[in-house]
């Protein structure tokens, strides 16, 4: 019985194990199942986020404690043909939170970017839709706008939505 426990011992398909990769082998094993393990906790965690939020986009932001989300915070507006005045497009507000949010107001850049009325009420796991009017500069060249959202949310850092586009 001793001289198995120090001497490598031939397994029942003919291998030789020595204690020593016994260890090692369940060791790797160990490391495989906590890995396995901790992975399928990730997806479920960012399955549950993705179901609550809607958007793949949005689950980073859901995980950090923000329970009022703004898609999408970039739009690209490509190139604009000259002479176009303005374009409208919308952005997606959505309370994932158990209580109702307001959505206080907005903070422009450039005063070409006209806001919807504030505050805006979103009651809990419903969303609503802010629509931007953007003027379009006259003369040939790229823009960015920023536009900063307040919130009544506690703990709320403010989310900032970049509008991009050209004029060729």
């Amino acid at each position: 019985m001793i001289d198995t426990a120090v001497h490598p011992v031939a397994s029942e398909f003919g291998q030789v194990v020595s204690p020593a990769g016994a260890r090692a082998s369940s060791w790797r094993s160990f490391i495989l199942q906590v890995s396995g393990i901790t992975l399928l906790f990730v997806c479920l965690l960012g399955g549950y986020a993705r179901w609550q939020t809607g958007s793949l986009a949005l689950v980073w932001p859901y995980l950090a404690g923000q329970r009022l989300l703004f898609e999408p915070t970039r739009i690209g507006l490509g190139d604009i043909p000259q002479g176009t005045q303005s374009v409208e497009r919308e952005v997606r507000v959505i309370n994932s939170g158990s209580k109702p949010l307001r959505v206080l107001g907005g903070q422009r850049s450039c005063a070409c970017v006209a806001l919807d009325e504030f505050p805006i009420l979103i009651p809990a796991g419903d969303e609503a839709r802010l629509r931007l009017g953007i003027g379009m500069p006259r003369e040939p060249m790229a823009f960015e706008y920023f536009i900063k959202f307040f919130s009544d949310e506690s703990g709320f850092s403010p989310v900032v939505i970049t509008i991009r586009g050209s004029i060729p």
